[in-house]
């Protein structure tokens, strides 16, 4: 190269140049000195766009086959990528893959990662075409362990905090200093509480309550904390939760509706409530996700994958419905902004890494491990089912978690 015999634009008889050799041959450093040597965009300089005639394979296919994929190629993929045109960016080869399904297939989370943040728009372009990608990295990743539930001991007879929601013979609740208004703002329902009761099980509530000011509601006759609780609560889910504060009971009459069991996720997330209510949500959302729409999977995802889910036990339904999002990809990220759907992409490919690098046995769910239905004792109403969880994409025959 310093005596002029070749540069960035020199091919050989097979039509290759010096930098595709390099690359192909695993000289990441020789291929990292032509760029240098030769900057793309130059007279001769190195050609981003070139393509192997036969396979149609580009530089990004050939650099997601280099073993192993040390920083140093890490480093030349970020310089190739940064001048590849889009169009080259999202080509599928011959054999009909993308760049992002090689990486895909040879887990190489660093280029999902990397792409997903730096080209949002390319790397939706590519997760949402028909290839659907991300399917193949669903097949190489340890199955999600399934969550199980304890129904809690309930709260002694003796210690009848229940009876303080009782209405007195004048109508009012005793004692009450919270009022809880839930729903829309267009049908809010108000459910009176005490602060000693929601605070000791609730460190959100501990903290917030102190905060907010004090109102006479003529009404209810009382002084109390007016709390909103987030509009995406219905007044059904958030009964249950009251009802399990003041019980120790899980009184959950809708373990089968999976819209319900995300607003019941979300409270768990949002107010930090007690374990078993959140033990109850994952359970049964980790039965639910496979046989309803990927939606649901995403709202799960979104949830525990969030800030509101970072110091939660919420691996097993995390780990899940990235499992489902990885074979939906298409279907759920279509709609979105594509600087929406980077951030879901992101957050997935870490979810998977982390299962993939610190997958642990499956644990056998411990006897009398069930989801309990309204009004259950805390006896389990029925053994959770054991085995795999059938997920059924559409248009595919059954595949299992």
């Amino acid at each position: 190269m310093k005596m002029g015999a070749c540069d960035g634009a020199v091919r050989d008889a097979s039509g290759h140049s010096v930098l595709w050799h390099a690359i192909a041959f695993g000289h990441v450093g020789l291929a990292s000195l032509v760029l240098d040597e030769f900057p793309a965009g130059s007279q001769v300089g190195a050609d981003p766009t070139e393509v192997h005639p036969r396979k149609g394979d580009t530089l990004l296919h050939l650099l997601c086959q280099c073993r192993p994929f040390t920083a140093e190629t890490a480093e030349l993929f970020k310089r190739v990528s940064s001048v590849m045109p889009r169009l080259l960016f999202v080509k599928h080869n011959a054999a009909g893959h993308s760049f992002l399904a090689m990486a895909a297939l040879s887990l190489n989370f660093w280029v999902l990662k990397f792409v997903s943040v730096n080209y949002p728009e390319e790397t939706k372009a590519i997760v949402c075409s028909p290839e659907a990608p991300l399917r193949s990295l669903a097949g190489n990743i340890p199955e999600p362990c399934p969550p199980s539930f304890v129904p809690p001991d309930p709260i002694p007879e003796h210690f009848a905090v229940a009876s303080l929601l009782a209405q007195d013979e004048s109508g009012r609740v005793r004692f009450a200093d919270v009022a809880f208004d839930v729903g829309p703002d267009d049908s809010t329902c108000r459910f009176l509480a005490h602060r000693v009761v929601v605070g000791a099980q609730s460190p959100v509530f501990l903290e917030e309550l102190d905060r907010l000011p004090v109102h006479e509601l003529k009404q209810e006759r009382i002084s109390c904390r007016i709390f909103r609780v987030d509009q995406r609560i219905s007044k059904d889910v958030w009964r249950g939760v009251l009802q399990f504060l003041y019980t120790g009971v899980v009184h959950c009459s809708f373990t089968n509706d999976p819209v319900l069991m995300v607003e019941l996720l979300r409270a768990c997330a949002l107010y930090r409530l007690p374990k078993p209510l959140l033990d109850l949500a994952q359970t049964a959302l980790f039965q639910l996700m496979p046989s309803f729409p990927p939606e649901i999977a995403l709202q799960v995802f979104s949830i525990t994958a969030g800030s509101g889910g970072q110091d939660l036990d919420v691996r097993s339904a995390r780990e899940a419905s990235a499992y489902i999002l990885l074979r939906s990809a298409p279907m759920v990220l279509q709609a979105l902004e594509a600087s929406d759907a980077a951030q879901i992409l992101d957050s997935m490919i870490q979810t998977v890494e982390k299962a993939f690098f610190h997958a642990s046995t499956q644990p056998q769910a411990a006897p009398g491990v069930g989801l309990p239905t309204a009004h259950s004792s805390p006896r389990p109403h029925g053994a959770a089912p054991s085995g795999q969880v059938p997920y059924v994409a559409p248009g595919q025959a059954a595949a299992g978690y």
